[in-house]
């Protein structure tokens, strides 16, 4: 089967695959060079399934070859933009996943979106040459993400590095499931010899999908997977020429992080105002503390050998994310507690607030325990977004109303209350034939991250009351409106984006029509059809629809439903959409601009369409 591959290496600069040439040093991951990804090889798959899925209808959607990374997009994605595609790589604890049997899934790596992101995940960086500032290393395990500067639609797609600036992306997210409870997820990486050592920051997120509150994890570095892991230590109490060739750099990591900094949730909830970087990277206050929330963490070993294998969690920082001290709020399970799991994290009001769904969105209130018996909408810290001197105050339910009347704003989970963001560094040394994991035929061996959630086990039982108690008040527009850009006016040749909001639909139907020649595009939201447009919802439940219609000046696109809106100079477009909840419709015009038209003239080689004037 042909491969409708959605990037070509040969498409980077030279610039950005400076980041991942294999310059002669020591302790080295693999990259196959010869791959469609970049940086690909190094993350071991024989325990792995990617899934490559529409991300709408959530269905296998799309092929991924492990020989070198490349993949299908889901049928009828759009060509142009390639949006509304996704992945998931399944984590097993055999070396042949058998994806029907759950029992074996011990956690799903999601990574970012097409075009943001791309399968499968993880990528490696050796030999980083851009801005690192010492002593943090050169080289990185991070996720399969683009920078905004070249996303993978781009003409250029520029791939993130270990350089690459704040908010870019850079750590790939382990969905921790329940299977994982005491046993652990693991993450095997391909490793080729050299000798001397090589140092490899991890950026990673790990989450709490185990259905269960959490107080910690354990991060070891070993060989093998499921019921054949050993860390290094228990590999080098077995066989001492192994020792010095794989472990955590414990001092290194003291080195550049502080006690605070190995184990956070996200710095926009809960953390101080940053007032080192210009511009800030944390420009206020976290929204429930001015505290960061985590861990603090010790590195240790395993064993009898002394070897650092083992990073884990010690006691909980203080802060907000255990108990959110509004006033009678004194019980932990009435608000947050230990480590939430995905089915209990509470729900915030969101504001869009540059409009762009790649981007992280504005918490600007929250639902829970007011402190009297009753739950509301609450503002977060004080200090927060200078909303107000004090803390937790409920908001004006005109507020409320104002905010749901308006498609920037909307509600969803507080899902950074479930990702944890990890700092640690492997170190390795030579790879030889004392790797437990050695390969003689290749001259090459692999090692193990495994990440393992530990219960809690303070007794907090049942749902937090803001579970039981849902959110109220805050009702989107159930009055649907279109909007068209450009507009008034476009070029011809642009892809008109068209935006529905509605408060109570799940999916928008859109015609468009020429009122000069009449032809008609309507819409679709199903990715499996070819040949129309699509309007698509950017988000689940943001009830906010968008999608783009192509225009040409060619008449051979002057056809109903083809996908295509065929214009010429002075061309005027009727957008319109028709809620059914209530009964409206709304309508939205743009006019194409410019003085080009066509013509056609029929060679035995096919149809030319020149400019007039030529």
């Amino acid at each position: 089967m042909s491969k409708n591959i959605t990037r070509v290496v040969g498409a980077i600069s030279l610039i950005v695959l400076v980041g991942f040439l294999n310059i002669a040093q020591a302790g080295k991951i693999t990259i196959d060079g010869t791959a469609t990804t970049p940086g690909y090889g190094g993350w071991n798959l024989d325990n792995i399934d990617v899934v490559v899925k529409d991300i709408l209808e959530s269905i296998v959607a799309g092929d991924f070859d492990k020989s070198d990374g490349s993949y299908t997009k889901p049928a009828g994605a759009d060509p142009a933009s390639g949006e509304y595609f996704t992945f998931d790589s399944n984590i097993y604890s055999t070396s042949t996943p058998i994806p029907p049997i759950p029992i074996n899934l011990m956690g799903v790596l999601h990574g970012k979106d097409w075009p943001v992101g791309e399968p499968p995940g993880i990528k490696i960086v050796n030999d980083d040459t851009g801005n690192i500032k010492p002593p943090k290393p050169v080289n990185c395990i991070l996720t399969t993400s683009y920078l905004d500067t070249g996303y993978l639609n781009a003409t250029t797609p520029h791939p993130t590095l270990c350089s690459s600036p704040f908010q870019s992306h850079k750590r790939f997210k382990v969905n921790m499931g329940a299977n994982s409870l005491g046993k652990g997820i693991d993450i095997v990486l391909n490793v080729e010899p050299e000798t001397g050592a090589r140092d490899y920051q991890v950026f990673q997120k790990i989450n709490n999908y185990t259905g269960k509150r959490l107080k910690g994890f354990i991060v070891q570095v070993g060989t093998g997977i499921g019921m054949n892991f050993e860390t290094v230590g228990e590999s080098v109490d077995a066989n001492s020429g192994f020792a010095g060739m794989l472990s955590l750099n414990k001092t290194l990591m003291e080195t550049i992080w502080a006690a605070e900094e190995f184990a956070t949730f996200s710095r926009g909830l809960f953390g101080p105002m940053d007032t080192i970087h210009v511009p800030p990277h944390f420009p206020t206050d976290g929204f429930f503390d001015v505290r960061p929330a985590g861990f603090y963490v010790e590195s240790t070993t395993s064993s009898a050998s002394g070897t650092i294998d083992t990073f884990q969690s010690t006691i909980v920082m203080p802060s907000n994310y255990t108990v959110v001290p509004v006033p009678g709020a004194t019980d932990p399970a009435d608000q947050f507690g230990p480590w939430l799991h995905s089915t209990i994290i509470p729900t915030a009001i969101f504001f869009d607030d540059d409009e762009d769904s790649t981007t992280d969105a504005a918490i600007q209130a929250w639902w829970g325990a007011v402190g009297d018996g009753s739950y509301n909408w609450m503002y977060g810290n004080g200090d927060d977004h200078n909303i107000t001197t004090d803390d937790f105050l409920v908001v004006d339910p005109a507020v409320i109303s104002g905010w749901a009347s308006n498609p920037l704003y909307f509600t969803g989970p507080i899902e950074d209350l479930l990702n944890l963001g990890l700092n640690y560094i492997v170190t390795i040394g030579t790879v030889d034939s004392n790797w437990p994991t050695w390969d003689g035929d290749s001259s090459t061996a692999s090692f193990t991250i495994r990440m393992i959630p530990i219960e809690d086990d303070s007794g907090i039982v049942g749902n937090p009351g803001y579970i039981d108690t849902p959110p109220t008040g805050f009702i989107p527009d159930d009055l649907g409106t279109v909007t068209v850009s450009p507009s008034p006016a476009f070029d011809i040749g642009d892809d008109l984006t068209i935006t529905v909001a509605d408060g109570n639909t799940t999916t928008a139907p859109v015609g468009v029509k020429n009122l000069t020649t009449n032809e008609v595009e309507n819409s679709t939201e199903h990715l499996t059809l070819a040949g129309v447009f699509q309007i698509l919802e950017i988000e689940p439940d943001r009830r906010v629809f968008e999608g783009q219609l192509p225009t040409s000046a060619n008449p051979a696109t002057n056809a109903d439903n083809d996908g295509i809106m065929y214009v010429q100079s002075g061309h005027t477009l009727e957008i319109t959409y028709t809620d059914t909840n209530p009964s409206s419709t709304v309508s939205v015009t743009t006019t194409a601009g410019g003085s080009t038209n066509f013509y056609v003239i029929p060679t035995p080689q096919g149809t030319v369409v020149f400019p007039l004037g030529n």
